[in-house]
């Protein structure tokens, strides 16, 4: 398994609050270990937040008010 894998593995973990150790027991050949050293070493929590912002904010700005309304509910 790449580097890239076990990070979109930890996001994955990370944005679900699944976590690392729930993720790591459902992907076989990977260690909650490998997922903590990649977090550890790659990944900055407020880079993340501001990644999940942006995300956020893009999937909102794509709502299409014709069809939702313009009040409609957005969850997270």
């Amino acid at each position: 398994m790449h580097l890239r894998d076990r990070l979109l593995l930890c996001l994955y973990g990370l944005r679900t609050n699944a976590g690392l150790k729930r993720t790591s027991c459902a992907i076989p050949n990977v260690s909650y270990a490998e997922l903590l050293h990649v977090r550890r070493k790659f990944i900055d929590s407020n880079a993340l937040r501001e990644a999940s912002r942006i995300v956020a904010n893009a999937t909102l700005s794509l709502r299409k008010p014709d069809i939702w309304g313009d009040l409609g509910t957005a969850c997270g």
